[in-house]
């Protein structure tokens, strides 16, 4: 069975928490790939993410139009989504974080690289003017 047999085989509620929780998988992929230095890998899952986002989004709205969401997610429904959409703010919290760490540790390395070649950014002209921490050895 593929996964849109699966997902029409399931209740509207049901199936929402099965992609929250999906994509909560996914994220944790793109953490191991970060940990592993695997950009193909980090790039698939990206791709897989925002995919996934984009269903959540169809889903949100074809439940609205259909039920209110007191209905959809009333009773263990609604504790289960609940705490699967938790799971994944935390989740998305910590990858903002580490995206945003990651981010800044590879400006910094730049820099230094920059640095370490004698390529400070000038005002003007092309020549580095300032001697760098390595000549200074």
């Amino acid at each position: 069975m593929d996964t849109a047999s699966l997902m029409d085989a399931l209740s509207p509620a049901e199936s929402y928490l099965q992609q929250i929780e999906s994509l909560t998988s996914e994220i944790e992929t793109a953490f191991d790939a970060i940990a592993l230095n695997d950009i193909s890998l980090l790039n698939r899952s990206i791709i897989r993410q925002e995919f996934m986002a984009a269903g959540l989004m169809v889903k949100l709205r074809s439940m609205a139009d259909v039920n209110s969401g007191a209905a959809l997610f009333g009773g263990d429904n609604r504790d289960s989504v609940v705490a699967a959409a938790k799971r994944l703010r935390i989740a998305s919290i910590k990858y903002h974080s580490l995206l945003k760490h990651s981010s800044r540790s590879v400006e910094l390395l730049a820099s230094l690289c920059r640095s370490h070649s004698g390529q400070f950014k000038e005002d003007c002209g092309s020549r580095a003017k300032r001697q760098t921490w390595f000549c200074e050895m």
